[in-house]
């Protein structure tokens, strides 16, 4: 009998042992190592859940959140377009630029139209035109290229103008393929979109005969988002804002005493920064550019330009009509 008792006795411990080890630590109620959330449905994507409708499980099922404070899960969330795009939508802007060489301002007025559909690739896009007088740097931009909107971003494919001319050389164009350039979703200060690349132009400046290297980078980067923002006493809602930099650094072959020298012209830098702003349902409202190269003073002496080249501009939107 004793031994018999005893037997039971470690049979008892043992399940008790084994029902711990089940359940200690992680309070683990699942069985499968984790602890087991409530969601709640979000049927109309809104981000808030329906309190009446939910279901426990360790991971987030899809179509549902961890919060119940939805009172109607009925009225579907409509996603903010931040650059419409259907034929005939148009925008106005007063514009407002610098010469770079005069520091002569310049104001003027832009028109910017969707005009057309097309297919690249496996995407629709949208052809934008401008007025042939347009000298505002958004404008220019996006009237060159397609875009095309999807999951709260706007893209653009095509070229972007990168305008020598300060310095006695030439324009450019950059290859730009699918640039992000607005993230409805993003958080601020994201990367959305970089390219690199080597641009080589034999110029003439005050009679010397120089051949400049341009290393550039072109990226698009996140910034704030703003509830209201006003331009030229309109208030506009739903703002984003988004800046479009290109960086480089430029490097001159020059002649000195008969022989060949390379030397940097501008170390790496922003020169141009265009901080755009988006407001909802609307599209562009308003693109500050900020065109400015700081030059070694020896090599600005030695070429008869100045060492600070600036010509700020801007644009502001007049009128528009959003189909």
């Amino acid at each position: 009998m004793k031994i018999y008792s005893k037997k039971i006795t470690l049979l008892l411990f043992a399940s008790v042992a084994i029902f711990l080890g089940a359940c200690s630590g992680d309070d683990d109620t699942s069985g499968n190592g984790c602890t087991p959330t409530m969601w709640y449905q979000d049927l109309d994507g809104d981000g808030l859940g329906n309190p009446n409708v939910s279901q426990s499980d360790c991971n987030q099922p899809t179509g549902y959140v961890s919060n119940n404070n939805d009172t109607d899960d009925t009225t579907f969330y409509t996603p903010p377009i931040y650059m419409p795009l259907t034929i005939g939508d148009y925008w106005t802007y007063d514009t407002e630029t610098t010469d770079p060489q005069t520091s002569t301002v310049t104001q003027g007025r832009d028109s910017l139209y969707v005009v057309s559909a097309t297919t690249i690739g496996a995407f629709d896009y949208m052809d934008l035109d401008a007025s042939a007088t347009s000298t505002g740097f958004m404008t220019t931009f996006l009237a060159q290229n397609t875009l095309r909107t999807a999951n709260g971003k706007l893209y653009a494919k095509g070229n972007l103008d990168f305008n020598l001319s300060a310095l006695g050389g030439s324009a450019h164009t950059i290859a730009i393929d699918d640039a992000i350039l607005v993230d409805e979703n993003a958080t601020v200060n994201t990367q959305l979109y970089s390219t690199s690349g080597t641009i080589t132009d034999p110029v003439t400046i005050n009679g010397q005969s120089v051949v400049l290297t341009i290393d550039y980078t072109v990226k698009t980067i996140q910034k704030e988002s703003f509830a209201t923002m006003d331009v030229t006493g309109v208030t506009f809602n739903q703002v984003l804002k988004a800046n479009l930099i290109i960086s480089a650094k430029i490097d001159a072959q020059i002649t000195v005493q008969g022989f060949p020298v390379t030397v940097n012209v501008a170390p790496m830098q922003d020169i141009n920064v265009v901080e755009n702003y988006y407001a909802n349902d609307i599209g562009l409202i308003q693109s500050d550019n900020n065109f400015n190269i700081n030059l070694s003073a020896t090599v600005a002496t030695q070429l008869g330009i100045p060492q600070n080249i600036n010509a700020p501009s801007n644009q502001k939107i007049d009128t528009y009509l959003i189909n």
